[in-house]
């Protein structure tokens, strides 16, 4: 063939392919795709546990990504393909990921009831001819690219989880490569897409939407509607003219860049077309519909449904707000605070909560309400047809305050960028704030009252508002009002099609209920507020209603109408008739003031006042201690007193000062010198034979100095301090007559029949006061304002505990409009907060016949049982007769006459016992049988009244078999070469391998390495491991995930190479192995295990139970369980044990008194370790063995603090953290978990320097809780239940006592008669 005809053929074939790439507006169809079950095709696979295996395909040509080549590309089932490692789980986050993958669409795919995902790499002459064509026509640099080969990955038909088919999904990627240049196609057939989210799991979020891109380090590139409800219309849209066809050029990208689109590629939907609905109606939300105007298209949420049409929520359903808050004020800057809100779209309440606080601004931060205000202004309840914000912006939108204080000319500007909702459905924002704010004082109370503003659209996509406030600010320095200015601008897109009327173009929104409030302590500011839009022109309720409240009282909108409430310090007093009233709420016997507890609380009139105690000085919020006469010691005959705020010892009255000390003052005689006080005289004292001078009647003294008994104070009466017409005494002092007495020791007389008002015994509610009735004439308890009861019982209104968690351990968190409230679970009464077992009877009258109503201690509850000789049959009580019922009996009896024409259940020949719960085998005495073992006689066991096989002197065993004592120290062969012997106790000797051998002693075998140097970490339904220092290829991953699982607690056998961790929504502590081919149930039957610490000596795991609120412990060897610990115990959390010292520690996190215990392993001895200003919120405890410290993770002092056992020196580590929860400690560092920020933060421990924090690889969900380190051996400590379980038997534990010595302690769960026994050194 001559050359030119050679050139022609093969440019009339290149016409015919580009001839096939001509943009085209038809959709995909399936018949479209790239052929994917072709001969050498392959399809993912299912494992034993039904779940689909990713694969690891080795490429023939490689794939070059970003700026890598790559060998080889993992193929995984939830529609990514990965290049590091196997994604074989749905890992429920946002993009980006950690990995470099492709995802054409990331989401839960579960195959079980439909859909095939097929895989392979492919040189056919077609397919290569089609992509190399198709890329030819769409980027003008690859005029001359020839793919080797294609990798084709097709996700066939594929449903979601779980199990579900009703809609499924088709989607394939075609991967061009030449070695050099490589180039993705994603392809979505028409109808292709039909879901983008997965059933939720009972873990906190739901599915994320589906996510389209590709990523690498860092780098990241997204399809158009990438995780949102947009995605599903990835099949209509293209980025090379063809519906559901997609193009770009993945390799080689240079550093920092991105992917690269086509760019051959004519843009023929643009230009001159008219936007209409037909075109466009897929840029509308699901839950919207596209209106046609003269000049283009809007879109609106359909019924049911609010928004702006491209965003659209349910109505009437919750929905969270998240962001992150940073800025400068008052020359503090302050890195990224979390912002949270939870939104009650029904009624527009609106509960905002912002966390870290800078102390020296928080109370000033309290003005900035704005912060709230705006999503108050979002979800507005709307009235009439007004829109509300998010009806106008869909969640995307720029907004600034500026708010000026005119008495301070200090300035504050906000602005707020809110960005929409992310891929769980929550709405997404950021906000930077600058300037100054007032200062105010620390106690500060602010309350803005209700209050209006008005906004007005100046022109399209453009609201302002402009608006003054007043709010009122209490504290200990009294009340003052502050006013500020408060300028506004929100920024949004809006539909430019739709007609608007101007005379509609202002809208009045409303704040009222707003509450504000600052926890000092933990640095969170909270506002709540309630919200609605109308017209500009609609009329306050209240500009009429506020006529109608009472004294002490406001009017506030209440939707459309009003209502009175009271003014705060107030509160509801209702009448007989119905009527009500406000009265002062006396916070001071209410229990909810801010008073220290060295002070005295003084009620006043809506408020109240707070004024340290004597001996103590401050605001009264905050006392401390004066210095007094108990911390100095005087000598002989001197006194202490106070002279300017300081003790001084001075000599006793009658003495005289000198420089050996105080000495009696040598008086002359007063019949000699008239020395005596002119209030006394000279009398002569028959006892002592001399003249000596006594007060005159009515005066006390030493007869030389004479005071008024009118002016003295005794010892047994004070002064009372006084303020504001009330006055008090000390502590152990009562108030009489205007005089201080002492109280009197014992029990003070009060006849409670005779009169049990509430102001004489405080019955009342810490939420309820107790005030008195005129009408009655009596003191009653009521419920302060915000909270329903009687008084004796409060509960609080609106407090959603989906934002605090007050459920009772028997109650769930469940959504009743209008809110989410805790519901007692079934079986169980009360509010939720309390939940208490519901009783079956009150009285016998309540049962059937033949039964009685009894408590039953276990389940704390009445219930109906059978009266006795009675027993359950069919749910009926008959007469305890095996002839009716011979189930009754035991497995090892029969029913057999009475002789009196009754029944009963007999043990069968051989056993003994009652018939029903017991029948015992018969033991046969070693007396008959002479069934002894060597080294044993036959002898009386008078405990057990019968004869017994028992070891002689010199040996110890069962009696069958004897073993003697100390025998490897007499014959030291009986030992394995690898074993060595030592001392056991009671001048016992084992054999005992040596370290790198396991076995008896006698036998030894080399003990298997165990992996080592990485972390172990709980995140929610995950386990994660993490390398001490990770790699690109060695970023950690799940051992173990469960879904419906909570692990909270982690620690390891370090001997065994086993971990354990704590569910707590599974009630169970589970057994891992280190790479989790291993994960059982160990223990079962817990509550809430929050704490988790082994013995690996002793072989015991010991924990905290936060919801049965006890210390317990159970043997790893025989999982029998002891209670240690229940009395005393708040909310115990993390827990420690120490081996060698034979103790445990734990942390107790009660508010009201946190503190650091500790006891002996056996439970005896327990003490307060540690109590005070280093011990706020303790959490997650551990042991550093290179210096013999407890260390422990508190959330409110934000430190790693450790303490020296011995010396008894505190030693903080690491300070101004975040939130630091679980703690664990290797050779050189301390490693935390942190609840803020996600993170395995660390610290070098010789420098105790913080170093840069370890990532979290995907996998878990929530915050990361427990942390263990897993070193290569385990630290060179014994204990005497080192060996054969301290000599006890199989129903006891050995616990080590703290003194050198054990206890054998019988298990709770013990199956024969058991005693404990305790042997110390």
């Amino acid at each position: 063939m001559a050359r030119d005809e050679r050139f022609t053929g093969v440019s009339c074939l290149a016409l015919i392919i580009l001839f096939l790439f001509v943009p085209s507006y038809y959709a995909l169809s399936k018949n479209d795709l790239y052929p994917y079950n072709v001969p050498g095709a392959n399809a993912l696979e299912y494992d034993a546990n039904g779940i689909l295996q990713s694969i690891e395909a080795i490429l023939k040509t490689p794939i070059v990504f970003y700026d890598k080549v790559y060998n080889n590309i993992f193929v995984n089932a939830n529609g990514v393909l990965s290049f590091a490692r196997a994604m074989q789980r749905f890992f429920n986050i946002a993009f980006p990921l950690d990995d470099p993958v492709i995802a054409p669409l990331y989401t839960h795919v579960d195959t079980r009831a439909s859909g095939m995902i097929y895989w392979a790499e492919t040189d056919s002459p077609e397919v290569i001819a089609r992509a190399g064509g198709m890329i030819r026509s769409t980027f003008k640099d690859a005029l001359d690219f020839e793919p080797t080969h294609v990798f084709l990955a097709t996700w066939l038909d594929v449903g979601y989880y779980n199990e579900k088919s009703d809609k499924v999904n088709t989607y394939q990627v075609a991967i061009s490569s030449n070695g050099t240049h490589s180039f993705v196609e994603l392809l979505y057939p028409e109808n292709g897409i039909q879901w983008i989210q997965a059933e939720s799991h009972p873990n906190g979020l739901p599915d994320a939407k589906a996510q389209a891109g590709f990523m690498s380090e860092g780098r990241i590139t997204t399809l158009q509607g990438s995780g949102t409800d947009q995605i599903q219309n990835v099949d209509k849209w293209s980025n090379i003219n063809r519906p559901g066809h997609w193009a770009f050029q993945v390799g080689p990208i240079d550093e920092g860049e991105d992917v690269k689109p086509p760019d051959s590629i004519e843009d023929t939907t643009s230009g001159s077309r008219i936007m209409s609905c037909r075109t466009g109606a897929t840029t509308c939300h699901s839950k919207a519909t596209c209106i046609d105007y003269e000049v283009g298209f809007c879109c609106s949420c359909k019924q049911g449904f609010f928004g702006n049409g491209k965003s659209c929520q349910p109505n009437d359903v919750p929905l969270r707000v998240i962001g992150r808050i940073s800025g400068k004020i008052n020359e503090i800057e302050f890195p990224s605070r979390d912002l949270q809100c939870y939104v009650q779209t029904k009624d527009g309440r609106t509960y905002t909560a912002l966390s870290r606080v800078p102390e020296e601004i928080g109370s000033s931060f309290q003005l900035l309400s704005n912060l709230g205000g705006v999503i108050g202004w979002l979800f507005a309840k709307p009235i009439s047809e007004t829109k509300n914000g998010y009806e106008l912006t869909g969640g995307l939108f720029n907004h600034t305050a500026d708010l000026l204080f005119t008495s301070t000319n200090d300035r504050v500007t906000i602005r707020n960028n809110y960005q929409g909702l992310d891929v769980f459905g929550q709405l997404k924002m950021e906000a930077e704030i600058t300037g100054k704010l007032p200062y105010l004082e620390p106690d500060t109370k602010v309350e803005c009252g209700d209050h209006d503003e008005v906004y007005t659209r100046s022109e399209p996509g453009l609201l302002r508002s402009q608006s003054e406030r007043t709010c009122k600010l209490m504290s200990g320095y009294g009340e003052r009002e502050l006013t500020f200015m408060q300028d506004q601008t929100i920024v949004y897109n809006e539909c430019p099609y739709a007609e608007n009327d101007l005379e509609e173009d202002s809208s009045r929104l409303k704040f009222h209920r707003g509450v504000t409030t600052y926890e000092a302590r933990e640095g969170i500011i909270r506002f709540a507020v309630n919200t609605k839009i109308a017209p500009l022109e609609e009329e306050d309720p209240c500009i009429q209603g506020k006529e109608t409240c009472g004294e002490h009282s406001s009017c506030v909108v209440d939707e459309d109408s009003f209502k009175c409430v009271c003014n705060p310090g107030y509160q509801y007093l209702y009448e007989e008739d119905g009527s009500a009233i406000c009265v002062d709420v006396n916070e001071c016997t209410a229990g909810n003031h801010m008073c220290s507890p060295d002070a005295q609380c003084i009620n006043q009139e809506g408020s109240h006042s707070c004024h340290c105690r004597p001996g103590f000085s401050g605001d009264g919020r905050i006392c401390e201690k004066l210095p007094s006469c108990e911390d100095i010691r005087c000598q002989t005959y001197e006194v202490c007193i106070i002279i300017e705020n300081t003790p001084t010892c001075i000599c006793s009255p009658g003495f005289d000062q000198s420089d050996q000390g105080c000495f009696p003052i040598k008086h002359v005689s007063c019949d000699i010198e008239n020395n005596c006080s002119p209030n006394g005289m000279c009398s002569f004292d028959g006892d002592k034979q001399k003249h000596v001078c006594i007060c005159s009647a009515g005066y006390i003294g030493d007869g030389y100095t004479c005071y008024s008994e009118n002016d003295t104070i005794t010892e047994d009466t004070l002064q009372p301090q006084c303020s504001n017409d009330s006055c008090w005494c000390p502590s152990g002092w009562k108030l009489q007559d205007d005089i201080c007495i002492r109280e009197e020791d014992g029990y003070t007389t009060v006849d409670y029949i005779r009169d049990s008002s509430c102001n004489v015994v405080n019955r009342c509610h810490p939420y309820a006061q107790c005030v008195y009735v005129p009408i009655t004439g009596d003191y009653e308890c009521r419920c302060n304002t915000g909270y329903d009861g009687d008084g004796i019982e409060c509960t609080k209104r609106e407090v959603s505990c989906m934002d605090v968690d007050t459920c009772d351990p028997n109650a769930s968190c469940q959504y009743e409009e209008p809110i989410a409230k805790c519901i007692c679970n079934p079986g169980f009464e009360g509010d939720g907060t309390t939940c208490s077992p519901i009783d079956e009877c009150n009285d016998n009258s309540d049962c059937m016949k033949n039964e009685r109503c009894t408590y039953n201690p276990t389940s704390s509850r009445y219930e109906c049982t059978c009266n006795p000789g009675f027993s359950m049959v069919d749910g009926q009580c008959v007469v305890a007769d095996c002839s009716t019922n011979p189930s009754q009996c035991h497995v090892n009896a029969q029913c057999v006459s009475t002789g009196d024409g009754g029944f009963k259940c007999s043990c069968i020949d051989g056993y003994h016992g009652d018939g029903v719960r017991q029948c015992i085998e018969d033991h046969i005495g070693c007396n008959v049988i002479f069934n002894c073992g060597k080294f044993a006689a036959c002898g009386y066991n008078q405990t057990t009244t019968n004869y017994v096989c028992i070891c002689q002197k010199g040996y110890y065993g069962d009696g069958f078999t004897c073993l003697p004592q100390s025998s490897c120290k007499r014959d030291p062969s009986l030992c394995s070469p690898n074993a060595s012997c030592v001392p056991a106790g009671d001048n016992n000797f084992a054999c005992v391998c040596n370290d790198g051998y396991t076995g008896d002693g006698t036998n030894c075998r080399t003990r298997p390495k165990h992996d080592a140097n990485f972390l172990l970490v709980n995140q929610g339904m995950a386990t994660l491991r993490i390398p001490f220092v990770p790699t690109p290829d060695n970023l950690g991953s799940p051992i173990h995930i469960a879904y419906t699982q909570m692990s909270i607690a982690v620690d390891i056998d370090c001997s065994s190479g086993k971990a354990y961790s704590s569910d707590i929504t599974g009630n169970r502590i589970l057994e891992l192995s280190y790479n989790g081919s291993i994960a059982d149930v160990f223990i079962d039957k817990v509550s809430s295990p929050e704490g988790l610490s082994v013995d690996w000596v002793s072989r015991n795991i010991f924990w905290t139970d936060s919801g049965k609120a006890t210390v317990e412990v159970a043997s790893l060897e025989t999982k029998k369980r002891k209670v240690l610990v229940s009395d005393g115990l708040v909310n115990p959390r993390g827990i420690a044990v120490h081996p060698y010292r034979g103790k445990i520690f734990w942390s107790d996190w009660n508010r009201a008194s946190p503190k650091l215990e500790w006891a002996n392993e056996d439970g005896t001895g327990r003490e307060i370790f540690l109590q005070g200003d280093y011990v706020k919120l303790p959490n997650s405890l551990s042991i550093d063995w290179s210096s013999d410290e407890l260390c422990w993770a508190d959330a409110g002092t934000f430190t790693i603090t450790c303490f020296d056992i011995d010396k008894k020196i505190v030693n903080v580590v690491a300070k101004d953290l975040i939130y630091p929860f679980g703690l664990a400690i290797s050779q050189n560092h301390y490693y935390w978990t942190d609840w803020k920020t996600h993170k395995i933060e660390r610290a070098l421990k010789s420098k105790q320097e913080i170093q840069p924090a370890l990532s979290i690889p995907p996998g878990g969900n929530g915050k990361l809780y427990g942390i263990a380190v897993v070193p290569e051996t385990c630290p060179r400590v014994t204990n005497v239940c080192q060996y054969a379980n301290g000599r006890c038997n199989k129903d006891q534990l050995c616990l080590p006592d703290g003194q050198g010595g054990r206890t054998c302690a019988c298990a709770d769960d013990a199956t024969e008669p058991c005693t404990d026994s305790n042997n110390s050194s």
